[in-house]
């Protein structure tokens, strides 16, 4: 059954088409619809048919050019020419396309159906399409290669086109490699867009072209992804591939590279998987690892089948507590001695990613946030993650840091003497009774006119900040120690422990229990 598109722009022949004729009876089956040419090319660049019937005369994308732009694509794409008009300029031209018929509306029946059984004996002639050059059947590959790695290519229709494309199916070993590029300095910047672009066309250039004497051993096939990345795909018929032939394969290329336009890649293997239908497994995972791109292996090449697993942020930070209590100490020294030895220690660890930095960094980021009172620091986050190294990612760390402390020192010299004084007991005596009406009797104040002035030099009320204060402490605890809940409740002045529960909850959104088994008890993949 061979797919038939219909382009139009007039609802009414949409909807009509559906009905005019035996369809099926014709061995044709109606895929889709679009109603301009922009549409149209978008549909069959994700979801190809063999047939196109389009309207001429369109807002945009007129039907001539749609036919002219698909038949650069697929050349064995049979046409057929719809239009109100009865105009010889547009027969000559649609003639020079190759158009089956040029059918004026209304259309007639008999005509029509005469034109698809015409249509569909070419098809069948055929047998199957040929892709005529080397750029079309690239732009083909590509636009299959792209749709199988993200799961969105129907399998009958995988193999279709992977016979048209050769794209080997039969292979008995596959593994996915993804390609980025850094620049040589690894600035957290990354190449402007239209630089990034003609420098991933020039490595697949160099990619075909050399492919005999730089990726010799096994099949393989190059594409550019939706993210702009390069992708490898590489494969072998015997069923073997060799994870230290591909490193020095791509050993090879990355020198290629680097000696013609003085760039770095990374290079990211995904999982040797034994079927086609693993295939996008194997894309998934070097992509994740790319993302993640480990600390301490190799400077350029990423091995999944080596990755192991992620490491925890809370991990690498086994000391928050004493994070927190710096912060309380406003101890400068102190604190970056801490994250000096926290990320020094995090690229020790034989599974540390450039990813596990980056969580690491946004838990003490968060931390310091919440301490400090620091606000309106999303566009901190997002600089977080241009940075490219362990050691750029600890001076940014130590500088926020630096920057909260400051930011809170001028906020203390704001503040009125008992304010100050009410804060710290809270720091330090969390786990005893604290009221308004205990601190006020200590300072003299009326606990109403207290609560006003808190709330007022704060910014937020005396029991929420309390509260807020305690189950900081508790996420501390749950992570740290293996107290049960109630232990953990005690500790931080909450004495019923059900309280604690419902207020550990409101402020995080899960349970202890919920929490401690999320954070510290699985895993990260």
């Amino acid at each position: 059954m061979y797919k038939v598109m219909i382009v139009d722009d007039e609802p009414l022949i949409l909807k009509g088409m559906y009905s005019i004729m035996d369809w099926e009876g014709h061995g044709l089956r109606i895929a889709s619809q679009a109603s301009s040419g922009e549409q149209a090319l978008e549909q069959f660049l994700d979801h190809p048919v063999d047939v196109v019937m389009t309207d001429i005369r369109m807002p945009g994308m007129d039907g001539l050019k749609l036919i002219e732009t698909i038949r650069s694509i697929d050349p064995s794409v049979k046409f057929i020419v719809l239009s109100g008009y009865d105009d010889f300029q547009y027969v000559k031209e649609g003639m020079r396309f190759g158009i089956e018929n040029y059918l004026l509306k209304p259309v007639d029946v008999n005509e029509l159906s005469a034109t698809a059984a015409t249509a569909v004996r070419k098809l069948e002639l055929e047998g199957q399409r040929r892709i005529r050059s080397i750029e079309e059947k690239q732009i083909l590959r590509t636009n299959v290669l792209n749709r199988w790695m993200s799961r969105s290519i129907p399998m009958a229709e995988l193999k279709q086109r992977a016979e048209m494309a050769d794209i080997p199916l039969h292979h008995r070993a596959y593994a996915v490699v993804t390609g980025s590029l850094l620049r040589s300095d690894q600035a957290g910047d990354s190449f402007p867009p239209d630089v990034r672009n003609e420098l991933v066309s020039e490595v697949c250039e160099l990619v075909r072209t050399d492919a005999s004497e730089l990726l010799s051993t096994y099949t393989t096939l190059d594409f550019v992804d939706f993210d702009g990345d390069i992708v490898i795909l590489f494969s072998d018929h015997g069923g073997g591939l060799n994870r230290e032939v591909l490193h020095r394969e791509l050993e090879s290329l990355y020198e290629s590279v680097r000696e013609q336009w003085r760039i770095d890649m990374l290079f990211s293997i995904g999982a040797t998987v034994g079927s086609y239908l693993e295939v996008p497994e194997s894309y998934r995972q070097a992509k994740e690892i790319q993302i993640q791109r480990m600390i301490n292996s190799d400077r350029f090449i990423v091995d999944g089948e080596h990755a192991g697993t992620r490491v925890s942020s809370v991990e690498f930070l086994q000391e928050l507590q004493t994070l927190t209590s710096l912060l309380a100490k406003k101890d400068r020294k102190e604190l970056q001695l801490w994250i000096d030895d926290s990320f020094d220690g995090l690229k020790e660890h034989m599974r540390a990613s450039l990813a596990d930095a980056q969580d690491g960094a946004l838990e003490i980021m968060l931390q310091v946030a919440k301490q400090t009172g620091r606000s309106n620091f999303m566009e901190s986050f997002a600089q977080l993650f241009r940075l490219r190294s362990v050691d750029q990612i600890k001076q940014y760390i130590q500088q926020f840091a630096g920057e909260s402390l400051d930011a809170v020192s001028v906020a203390e010299e704001s503040r009125s003497p008992v304010i100050s004084k009410v804060v710290q007991d809270i720091h330090t005596r969390y786990e005893s009774e604290l009221s308004l009406k205990t601190l006020g009797q200590i300072y003299n104040v009326h606990p109403v006119y207290l609560g006003q002035l808190f709330k007022k030099e704060i910014g937020v009320g005396f029991t929420d900040y309390v509260n807020g204060y305690r189950i900081q402490i508790a996420r501390e605890l749950l992570l740290q120690t293996d107290l049960k809940g109630s232990e953990i409740a005690a500790r931080v002045g909450c004495l019923d422990p059900n309280y604690f529960y419902k207020l550990f909850t409101k402020f995080t959104g899960v349970s202890p229990t919920e929490f401690r088994s999320v954070r510290k008890g699985v895993p990260r993949g």
